[in-house]
């Protein structure tokens, strides 16, 4: 495996880091090994815990996880999670509002390869997209915990919690706790 032939590729230093902007060669990831090795599994379904997905650019749409179930409906308590669900407002469009979100997802799941702007960490990783955090970026403690309770049983193997918080909380501690016991990776390089 060579370097992708994303057109942004050399911009994403912390992928494979040759000094580029400024910074030091090799601070990266070592994506090009990595990806020597293996550069994803479509079976790993990743839960962006965040304020949304962008879900419509080519380079993650071919990626994102599809509720293939939902047609009329799965009966899992979301109607219409087609992509994930917005916690924030109980309702069945994930869709990011700051660009955190979607920032995030490119990062982790941008197909690798199909010669469009970047390449992510794992090219065919299934995004879903669990917003809990409203367009100004904040919601209660509460509204994490129930993304992590009530979403990790619907198929998640893999959460990425991109975002800060208040003090200790027992009920996020728990809720860690009990998501860690659904988001377990099978197969090949899982854990």
């Amino acid at each position: 495996m060579g370097t992708p032939d994303a057109p942004d590729f050399s911009r994403l230093w912390e992928l494979h880091n040759i000094g580029q902007t400024g910074g030091t060669q090799v601070a990266d990831i070592d994506g090009l090994k990595a990806w020597a090795l293996q550069t994803g599994q479509t079976e790993i379904v990743l839960g962006i815990v965040d304020t949304g997905i962008k879900y419509n650019p080519p380079n993650l749409q071919a990626n994102m996880w599809p509720n293939t179930e939902e047609v009329p409906d799965d009966g899992n308590g979301f109607v219409d999670d087609g992509f994930g669900w917005d916690i924030a407002t109980d309702g069945a469009d994930p869709r990011n509002d700051t660009g955190h979100g979607a920032h995030v997802s490119s990062t982790i799941g941008a197909l690798g390869n199909n010669h469009l702007g970047l390449v992510g960490v794992n090219w065919t990783v299934r995004p879903k997209g669990l917003k809990f955090l409203t367009a100004r970026g904040s919601r209660a403690t509460s509204g994490a915990v129930e993304t992590l309770v009530h979403r990790t049983t619907n198929g998640v193997h893999i959460l990425n919690n991109s975002w800060g918080g208040g003090g200790e909380s027992r009920a996020m501690r728990d809720a860690i706790a009990f998501a860690r016991g659904f988001t377990q990776c099978t197969g090949r390089g899982g854990q």
